[in-house]
C-alpha cells in the first residue's frame, strides 16, 4: 500500500508552515481503517513500518490482533540508529533530519540538499516529554547533527534501509 502522507507531527509546530499534524487519535483511526478493509478482503499479514519514532500504534495493532486470531501485524522498531552506529559515525548525534537522513537525500536526491545551510548540532532532546517540540532543542528542526552526511554514506545506508525492510517482508511470509 502508499504511504501515508500525513501523521502526528506536533513536534514540527513552532516551525511554522511546511507540515500537517494529525492528532493521534486521528491517525490511528487512519491506521484502523487502511488495516481493516484488507482484513475484510482477506488478507492475513501486515508490516507497519511507520515514518517515525513518534507514531505510536501499538493499541491499534493490539486492537486487531485482540479482534482476528489469524491476523499478523508486524511493526519493528525502527532500526536507523544502529544502522548509522554501524555504517556511520556512532559518536555523531541524530534524532531527526541529521547526517543518516542527509545522507540518502544526497545519495537519492542531491539536487533537494543545500549544504551550504545544513546546520550545526542540536542539543539533545528528552525524547519522553509530552508534547515534543523540537524548537526547544533546535533552531533549524534538525536533531543531532547534519553536517556528516555523504552521498556514498547514504548509498549505503540506503541499501542497508531497503535490505533490512526486505528481511522484515520474508520473515512476515514464514
Amino acid at each position: 500500500m502508499p504511504a501515508l502522507p500525513f501523521g502526528p507531527t506536533a513536534e514540527h509546530r513552532g516551525f511554522g508552515a511546511g507540515y500537517v499534524d494529525l492528532p493521534v487519535e486521528v491517525h490511528g483511526a487512519v491506521i484502523a481503517a487502511v488495516l481493516r478493509s484488507p482484513i475484510e478482503q482477506g488478507f492475513r499479514r501486515f508490516l507497519l513500518w511507520r515514518g517515525c519514532g513518534g507514531h505510536k500504534l501499538e493499541e491499534v495493532v493490539a486492537q486487531f490482533t485482540s479482534e482476528h486470531d489469524d491476523v499478523r501485524i508486524a511493526m519493528p522498531a525502527m532500526p536507523f540508529g544502529e544502522m548509522w552506529c554501524r555504517l556511520g559515525d556512532a559518536s555523531v548525534p541524530g534524532g531527526h533530519a541529521d547526517s543518516f537522513t542527509t545522507s540518502i537525500a544526497l545519495a537519492l536526491w542531491p539536487a533537494s540538499v543545500r549544504p551550504d545551510v545544513i546546520p550545526g548540532p542540536s542539543r539533545t532532546p528528552d525524547w519522553d516529554v509530552d508534547p515534543l517540540d523540537f524548537t526547544v532543542w533546535s533552531d533549524s528542526g534538525v536533531i543531532g547533527d547534519a553536517r556528516f552526511g555523504s552521498a556514498h554514506l547514504g548509498k549505503q545506508l540506503h541499501r542497508e534501509a531497503v535490505s533490512w525492510l526486505a528481511d522484515r517482508v520474508e520473515e512476515l511470509t514464514r
